[in-house]
């Protein structure tokens, strides 16, 4: 039979606990009553999806995927990535403009690429990146380095269409595909065909700046203002052709408003319509598509 003394001694260890277990319940109550129980939910994006198509300014690392020499899978690629120095794939030190726009837009901060294995149907979603460094609009330029022609990235585009289908269903793939935001930057008519239709006008960057072209001009001064050139002619092309558009819609006022009467005719939607000009040294800010100026990566 216990005796009184271990009667007692068991008593005051449950009294102890009781205390010890009040006190952390009070000190928890006081810690979530200073904090916001339902912070609230985040806004949603303002367009479904950013879909690229393009060369190395706005590859996010398709070229990685291909038998290519054209590659950028290595240091000092990446080095100001958010979460520690890797290279990804990008030709860049850190984010691409498509990057930076997606997050503007509430989508994530990364554009995946379509050949990137890391990725699936349901990231493509939200964003993909059909982009391959060393393309252009002639066959043979892609042909150069084995990289990806633009009218294969339209039939990577075809073949995404279908995935998604089967991903999301017919009505909101096609939803997404329509109200997307499509980075294109030299070609549209086939991408329209297809169902684009919120597309970006890109300026080309200082091309004679571009760390390769300073490397191999080094001797001569660094920047090679022949290339820089040709940017600037390109640019102010565009802006012609733009301004020529606006101009055969006199009873429009601005791009917005070029936006809404497009999109009543089911014709294009321009969200941005900005161009850059191309300085002989440094490259200079450009617009994204939510209107805040954000200056390009070093590249």
């Amino acid at each position: 039979m216990a005796s009184p003394r271990g009667h007692r001694h068991r008593r005051a260890n449950v009294l102890q606990r009781a205390a010890a277990a009040a006190a952390l319940l009070l000190a928890l109550s006081c810690c979530c009553s200073s904090a916001d129980p339902w912070p609230p939910p985040p806004p949603p994006p303002k367009v479904p999806a950013v879909i690229v198509f393009g060369d190395s300014t706005v590859d996010t690392g398709n070229n990685n995927a291909i038998g290519t020499v054209l590659k950028s899978n290595f240091a000092p690629y990446g080095r100001d990535m958010a979460g520690g120095a890797r290279p990804t794939g990008r030709f860049c030190n850190g984010r691409l403009p498509p990057d930076f726009v997606s997050e503007a837009l509430g989508l994530p901060p990364l554009v995946p690429a379509y050949l990137d294995p890391a990725y699936g149907i349901q990231d493509f979603a939200r964003g993909v990146c059909f982009a391959s460094a060393g393309t252009g609009l002639d066959n043979k330029t892609a042909g150069v380095l084995s990289v990806i022609p633009l009218w294969k990235e339209v039939e990577h585009f075809r073949e995404y269409k279908r995935r998604l289908r089967r991903h999301v269903g017919r009505g909101r793939a096609r939803g997404i595909v329509s109200d997307a935001l499509y980075v294109a930057e030299r070609f549209l008519g086939e991408i329209h065909r297809l169902g684009a239709r919120r597309v970006t006008f890109a300026g080309l960057s200082p091309m004679g700046c571009l760390p390769l072209e300073r490397t191999l001009n080094a001797l001569r001064g660094g920047c090679v203002d022949e290339y820089n050139q040709v940017a600037r002619d390109y640019n102010a092309k565009l802006l012609a052709m733009l301004r020529r558009l606006q101009a055969a819609r006199p009873g429009l006022r601005g791009w917005r408003t070029w936006r809404r009467a497009a999109a009543r005719r089911g014709r294009w939607r321009c969200l941005t319509c900005a161009t850059t000009r191309a300085p002989t040294r440094a490259p200079t800010p450009t617009s994204t598509s939510s209107g805040t100026p954000s200056t390009p990566p070093r590249r």
